[in-house]
């Protein structure tokens, strides 16, 4: 029996019965992968894509105007490489555009799969039903990364395994697959929007009463590569937050303050007290930095406006 939910929890093999996957004629799954100097991690990025053992790939780079050696790099693996000034929003619309897959993988590109045959895996979720639109993979923290990338994927776990249990707001963002026509049918990529674009496609998708298939099969996210990284992020995210607005996310206030600091503290305290997880000492400090990157923005956004007030009179 289907599940009602919107959300479906890695679904066993056994359910995958819709047949929109022709596995005798195998759809193209282009990876669409904006990026904007990321040397650090794009190669290894691309030659996990490259490295499939699932033939019907097509990699789309978009670069948003690096000045490192992206380019070069990319040029080793992609099947083309276009050009974007605009913000996130608008990359990704230019990287769909110029893809030509059924199956669209709107990854990062900091993004590595961690085997061969991740991909050839994944597109079977997409027979779990004819209103799955998306199949989003979980991500976690590569082992060789710093305690920034582990704290920032601890807390986001706990607040992913409540939304999953409770079918709550928008799931399936960015680094997933989709279905090219699930999206085209929803509007595509809001391009004016920047950072908070996959908030806002995945809520369209919710909305037009699409299905989520979230896969336990992980893969790996080279995020939050130090503390001033992820500060700069959170302060960004903050912006585009707030400028975009709640309904974004189609969570009211309360709520994601809740996952943020209720679930996050029950996080902290099973982690430290029942896992003797250590990483979990650095919650307070993830959490500082979002309440402050928030005030600075809601301060700096009615300053905004009180000027806009006073220049109009």
């Amino acid at each position: 029996m289907k599940s009602e939910k919107s959300i479906i929890d890695d679904p066993s093999i056994e359910t995958l019965s819709d047949g929109w996957i022709d596995k005798e004629n195998l759809p193209t799954v282009s990876f669409c992968i904006p990026t904007y100097n990321n040397e650090n991690t794009i190669g290894r990025c691309l030659q996990s894509y490259r490295d499939q053992n699932y033939k019907n790939i097509e990699i789309i780079v978009v670069d948003n105007g690096s000045t490192d050696s992206t380019i070069e790099i990319a040029e080793e693996y992609a099947d083309e490489i276009h050009f974007d000034s605009g913000g996130i929003g608008s990359v990704r619309k230019k990287s769909i555009k110029e893809s030509s897959g059924k199956i669209i993988a709107l990854f990062d590109s900091d993004i590595v799969l961690p085997n061969k045959n991740w991909v050839s895996n994944a597109v079977n979720y997409f027979n779990y039903s004819d209103e799955v639109s998306t199949v989003w993979p979980e991500n976690v923290a590569p082992p060789d990364t710093p305690p920034t990338t582990h704290i920032f994927f601890r807390l986001w776990h706990v607040i992913e395994e409540d939304r999953i249990a409770k079918d709550r707001g928008p799931f399936g963002g960015g680094n997933s697959l989709f279905r090219r026509d699930a999206l085209e049918e929803v509007g595509g990529v809001n391009e004016s929007l920047h950072y908070v674009e996959d908030l806002d496609w995945a809520k369209r998708l919710r909305d037009a009463g699409y299905k989520v298939v979230y896969l336990r099969d992980p893969i790996h996210h080279y995020t939050m590569l130090g503390f001033t990284i992820f500060a700069k992020k959170q302060f960004m995210a903050a912006e585009q937050f707030t400028r975009a607005g709640g309904e974004v996310t189609g969570l009211p206030i309360s709520t994601i303050i809740y996952e943020q600091v209720v679930l996050g503290t029950r996080g902290m305290i099973k982690g430290l007290v029942r896992d003797r997880d250590l990483i979990w000492f650095l919650f307070p400090a993830l959490l500082f930095v979002r309440a402050i990157a928030f005030a600075y923005t809601l301060f700096n956004l009615g300053t905004e406006k009180m000027k806009s007030k006073i220049e109009r009179i």
